[in-house]
């Protein structure tokens, strides 16, 4: 009897990281690569998971995990979002989807620029269309949507410095993969990975993954 209780009470952690999709941008010797996760969590009573198995997955809290990559010929700086949810980078100082914020490299910061017809900004709404949208030399920027395979790879090919480089994207048993190939004798840089494999948290460590998060329902 206190096993079944104990089953029907205690409440374990856990979540799950589903495969990205993301947005690469390049202009002369920089590019900006932007990778966008969504992340579940779940926390229900034991006797509630086969119900949870069989029919659905009910998540307590949901977040979007979000990495940005300056990447210069010689370099590349990281910059990780616990919470950032979806924008969209699309040249001349990486201007965000709303159309009033842009990327420095560090943070996203208000601007008063406005953004070219050429991007699809409508000044009606205040906002742009470019979701998928890719482009090739608009006022020196090229774009291309970046999307995790199904399974195997994908390469996507760009400049950095005027010379060739190119990103492998690529989906495996239990998780997803983004590396950077910058050509000649560089080394293939590993920039990204995520396991898509459940992963069960003490209360402490999943509250803290997860606070940022939107509740269920909300």
């Amino acid at each position: 009897m206190l096993c079944l209780l104990s089953a029907g009470v205690f409440r374990p952690s856990v979540v799950r990281d589903f495969p990205g999709t993301g947005q690469l941008l390049w202009q002369g010797d920089k590019a900006v690569l932007y990778v966008l996760q969504q992340r579940k969590g779940y926390r229900m009573p034991y006797l509630a998971w086969p119900v949870a198995l069989v029919f659905s997955w009910t998540y307590d809290r949901v977040s979007w995990p979000t990495t940005i990559f300056d990447l210069t010929p010689d370099s590349v700086a990281r910059h990780d979002f616990a919470n950032l949810s979806y924008r969209d980078l699309i040249g001349l100082g990486d201007y965000a989807s709303s159309g009033t914020e842009r990327w420095t490299g560090e943070r996203f910061e208000p601007h008063h620029e406005a953004v070219p017809d050429s991007y699809g900004y409508n000044a009606t709404t205040g906002t742009l269309s470019l979701s998928s949208r890719e482009y090739s030399d608009v006022d020196g920027w090229s774009r291309r949507y970046v999307s995790i395979p199904e399974s195997g790879d994908r390469a996507i090919e760009f400049t950095l410095g005027g010379r060739p480089a190119r990103l492998r994207v690529s989906r495996f048993s239990g998780g997803a993969a983004i590396d950077l190939d910058r050509g000649g004798n560089r080394p293939v840089e590993r920039l990204w990975m995520s396991s898509t494999r459940l992963r069960w948290l003490s209360a402490a460590e999943y509250d803290t993954l997860m606070r940022e998060g939107r509740a269920w329902g909300s």
